[in-house]
């Protein structure tokens, strides 16, 4: 499903890069009359900034409020959320992340937490670390896929974390809503 500001300009309601909001009610009473309220979250919008000034789609679907502000604009901020997006795009390619495969999905002791332990095509071992909590939170990942002795390295800093003890477990802090992409790698890998 898209919506067409002009010929070749398409907003794809599926993948929302833009942070859409949603429209008022008054400003779709003809798609409304029938009940179906999906269509206030179906706003008009231009990701690529053709026609800013545009105020309603080819359609007459109104235009949208955005969070985060066109395609254009966000790539220019290195902390914009497509910015991110990319950033995380090109680990997941560099690492194969898409191509490993889960291991492991281990209890966690702090139930905002979420773990997921993959197998990377290069052997090395990754885990996906994710906060759902509003709150900061401390807690422990063990998995038997996590060697003894591994440093625990934070692939978008490349900073040494911790050490996976004897238990096969090592400690993670994350931050309200933070999720964290982990490299464990052996004392026995090669650089």
């Amino acid at each position: 499903m898209f919506n067409a500001l002009q010929p070749g300009v398409f907003a794809f309601s599926g993948w929302d890069l833009s942070g859409m909001l949603t429209l008022e009610q008054s400003q779709l009473p003809w798609l409304l009359a029938t009940g179906d309220t999906r269509w206030i979250n179906r706003a008009a919008y231009d990701v690529m900034d053709y026609q800013p000034n545009a105020g309603e789609s080819a359609a007459k679907m109104p235009r949208g409020a955005s969070l985060y502000g066109s395609l254009p604009e966000q790539l220019k901020d290195p902390s914009s959320f497509v910015s991110r997006l990319r950033d995380i795009l090109v680990f997941r390619t560099q690492y194969g992340i898409a191509t490993g495969v889960q291991v492991d999905v281990p209890p966690v002791t702090n139930k905002a937490m979420l773990v997921m332990v993959h197998r990377l095509t290069s052997g090395l071992i990754q885990a996906t670390v994710l906060n759902f909590s509003p709150n900061p939170i401390a807690g422990t990942v063990t998995s038997e896929h996590l060697p003894t002795g591994s440093q625990v390295i934070d692939m978008f800093t490349d900073h040494v974390l911790t050490e996976v003890d004897q238990t096969h477990t090592c400690l993670v802090r994350l931050e309200p809503h933070q999720g964290m992409s982990l490299l464990i790698v052996p004392a026995s890998h090669e650089a």
